[in-house]
């Protein structure tokens, strides 16, 4: 299954980018312009700018704290909604599974109208490019 190498894979490399720091450390470096840049020094993230390598490092936390555990939740779900679908086709137990169909669809609904209101409060332009195509 290539759900089962991607999430060792990603939580190693993510955790690879949050504990190296081996390194001297940061220190200035003088850009063709002229500036005066920051480098961050250390890990894996060590030449890169410091303003780089935080959201490098901040990228690397989110993979591990939502990506990973999202992913396998998702392998999680699509094994259990193959139970049931087999369990429907089988015949058996057919009253469970009419119930739990309509409950997963009201959830998803749910969620989908939430992040909808969210998207509509924060004001992000996909979501009023959608709604100025809908009001036409």
């Amino acid at each position: 299954m290539l759900v089962m190498g991607i999430a060792p894979g990603a939580s190693a490399g993510a955790l690879t980018g949050i504990l190296s720091d081996e390194g001297p450390g940061s220190y200035p470096y003088s850009s063709i312009r002229g500036e005066s840049i920051t480098i961050y020094g250390q890990g894996i993230y060590r030449h890169m700018s410091a303003d780089v390598a935080i959201q490098g490092i901040a990228q690397d936390w989110i993979t591990l704290c939502l990506a990973v555990p999202m992913l396998l939740a998702a392998l999680m779900m699509i094994s259990l909604s193959s139970k049931i679908l087999f369990m429907a086709r089988a015949g058996d137990n057919v009253i469970p599974v009419i119930l739990i169909m309509p409950a997963i669809a009201l959830v998803s609904l749910t969620f989908a109208v939430l992040i909808l209101r969210a998207a509509d409060e924060t004001g992000l332009p996909e979501y009023r490019m959608a709604a100025t195509i809908n009001e036409r």
